[in-house]
């Protein structure tokens, strides 16, 4: 095989798209295809099928960039020193999150940007569940920290590494009904609820779970922002499985208490994933490093590195 094929393949790769890739690599999009065609003879596999925003590996693609990604990256690092100095970068990173996350993460991480590299810009959007897979795989984001709810089918391109577990509490109102006397799981059960479903659930994780146990709670209210939440607790009687956190916050931490949960749910983590072709990007990497120093819990390994 014509080694020449192999970088036209990484940056395919890392691009996910024949005209972005050709403009990297500084060579004509049909001297890319053609590049490709032979790369397909030559690995008798068709190596990427065509999508509607671009181009997706086959699974011998996947496979073989797994095994050339890490000598590809060690040639690279000697013929092209990456010289990323963050004091000088103008990188613009997209997130993912939730207004949750968003409140927990941002100010602690602008901070840091604001010390160490003032010059890049954080642009940050809605976090839909469904959707979060697909908006790495296309490039349209870069980051995301989320609780990711089926790891089982976890794409092969994404990496996650553990941040923190969310400590879930019973959060309502101070002088509730339900903080006199015992909150047995039958109160609980019948109170009225409260839970955040972000978008692309249709149905709050508490509730898949009480499923399992052949349980229902009476939900009478479902949103999709987590800071609505504490205001809505602290004006009515209704009651909420939420992360402790939301009561802690100045605003509410008077108003609100939180009980333990009479049936508590599996933990969950929250993760910060990205696709496996940003490993050549030396800012996406001292990004990430950042993100998992300032809140990555103490003694957790990285899942994938």
């Amino acid at each position: 095989m014509d080694l020449n094929l192999l970088k036209v393949f990484d940056v395919l790769m890392s691009e996910g798209n024949v005209t972005r890739a050709a403009a990297k690599l500084n060579i004509t999009q049909p001297a890319v295809s053609n590049a490709l065609s032979r790369l397909r003879d030559a690995l008798e596999d068709p190596v990427f099928e065509k999508t509607s925003s671009g181009i997706r590996p086959t699974p011998k693609a996947l496979e073989l960039w797994e095994s050339l990604r890490g000598p590809l990256n060690a040639i690279r690092s000697v013929l092209e020193p990456p010289g990323f100095e963050p004091l000088d970068s103008a990188a613009t990173f997209t997130l993912m999150c939730s207004d949750y996350v968003a409140d927990k993460v941002l100010p602690v991480l602008l901070r840091l940007l604001e010390q160490q590299a003032p010059g890049i810009t954080l642009n940050c959007m809605p976090n839909t569940i469904v959707n979060l897979p697909p908006a790495l795989e296309r490039g349209e984001i870069d980051f995301a920290i989320s609780v990711y709810v089926d790891e089982s089918q976890k794409p092969t391109p994404l990496e996650t590494r553990v941040l923190w577990a969310v400590e879930y509490g019973c959060l309502m109102r101070r002088g509730h009904p339900l903080t006199q006397g015992t909150m047995t799981l039958e109160r609980f059960l019948g109170a009225a609820h409260l839970d955040v479903s972000l978008a692309g659930k249709t149905q709050p994780s508490y509730d898949d779970f009480l499923s399992t146990q052949g349980l229902a709670r009476n939900l009478k209210l479902s949103i999709n922002h987590y800071l609505l939440a504490p205001r809505i607790l602290s004006t009515t009687d209704l009651i909420g499985v939420l992360p402790v956190d939301i009561a802690q916050g100045v605003s509410y931490r008077d108003a609100l208490c939180v009980l333990p949960v009479p049936l508590p749910a599996p933990q969950r983590q929250v993760k910060l994933l990205w696709h496996k072709r940003s490993a050549q990007d030396p800012a996406h990497h001292w990004l990430k490093q950042k993100i998992i120093e300032l809140f990555g819990t103490s003694g957790t390994t990285s899942e994938t590195e």
